[in-house]
């Protein structure tokens, strides 16, 4: 499962967006993922919920499924503390914890956790080679000297970190340094020279996490253009830099333009963007959402399939459609 080598089987993850903010939704539904097959469920961190608290909750009414941070920022915890959680998360599940990390954006480091937004790739460099020397049993060094101190826990050099990163310096750290690497919103139709840029220009063989955002049933074609289009129109530059690069210069403008003032599940969705839909969605009836995920599959190690908000049981529906087609053994 590496970027030279595509692992064509169906590791499906299940993830959410900061955006949903219902405790006991994201533990039913990673619970049903279980269930099912899912390799991993990733819990986000935004502005609500401590993602740690909740993986905890789940690590213990689940038994196979890996459990992960999905995304979780480097500006709210230093090394250390991210390597306490990634050792107490990993003893809790039974060996079955992915750390996941990104830099984030502006608004949150600055606005949230009150710190300064300042290089951000350098800082996500430092925070995954300091988590990872940690939780290898080695001491940290200390920007201020001195001969720094470990972790009081027995090592986990093992432990997988993913990385969020969509700009070249992030990336280069996802790349050369993770385990993982998760660029989000790419475009099915792209993947693969995004696959093939990333493995020639890798010192080391990451996992490519990658997938579409999912909806089930009546309101799917609505569900999908509101989350998409508030990506491209809430969430900052980086989403509409990414794909403007990638050839969908014309697509992202035309949202844009029609939503000067985006408030989410209020957006205008443009004809001219509806291409955007087809390689950035999977939606539907279950046998759509299967076809599109088996083109996934044969691209990414691990799909993972994005469930934005929407009412309990359409969330719940679109896991149990996008489930692997069969059972995994214990996952890897």
């Amino acid at each position: 499962m590496t970027l030279r080598h595509p692992d064509p089987r169906p590791n499906r993850a299940l993830m959410f967006t900061p955006m949903e903010q219902r405790r006991q939704l994201l533990v039913e539904a990673a619970v049903l993922a279980d269930e099912l097959g899912y390799h991993t469920v990733l819990i986000p961190e935004g502005w609500g919920f401590d993602a740690g608290v909740v993986l905890a909750e789940i690590a213990l009414k689940t038994t196979r499924i890996r459990i992960a941070t999905g995304i979780t920022s480097i500006w709210g915890r230093s090394p250390a503390t991210l390597a306490m959680m990634a050792a107490t998360l990993d003893d809790l599940s039974g060996g079955r914890f992915t750390l996941g990390l990104g830099s984030s954006t502006p608004t949150l480091a600055e606005q949230f956790h009150d710190v300064a937004f300042h290089r951000p790739a350098a800082r996500l460099a430092h925070t995954v080679s300091q988590v990872r020397a940690l939780l290898n049993g080695e001491r940290i060094t200390p920007a201020g000297g001195g001969r720094g101190l470990r972790l009081g826990v027995p090592a986990r050099p093992d432990l997988p970190i993913w990385v969020a990163a969509l700009g070249p310096r992030a990336t280069a750290t996802a790349i050369g340094a993770a385990d993982g690497w998760y660029p989000a919103l790419v475009p099915l139709d792209r993947i693969d020279a995004v696959r093939s840029t990333a493995a020639a220009a890798a010192p080391r063989d990451a996992t490519l996490i990658a997938g579409p955002m999912i909806a089930a049933g009546a309101n799917a074609q609505r569900a999908a253009e509101q989350l998409i289009g508030w990506y491209l129109t809430g969430m900052g530059p980086l989403y509409p830099d990414f794909l403007t690069s990638l050839g969908y210069h014309d697509e992202v403008r035309a949202i844009q333009a029609a939503n000067p003032r985006p408030a989410p599940g209020t957006l205008y969705w443009p004809h001219d963007a509806d291409s955007l839909i087809d390689q950035l969605a999977a939606i539907g009836a279950r046998h759509a959402i299967a076809g599109r995920l088996a083109q996934w599959d044969q691209r990414a190690d691990i799909v993972a399939v994005c469930v934005g908000p929407d009412a309990p049981e359409a969330v719940l529906a679109a896991v149990e459609t996008a489930a692997p087609p069969t059972r995994l053994t214990a996952a890897s």
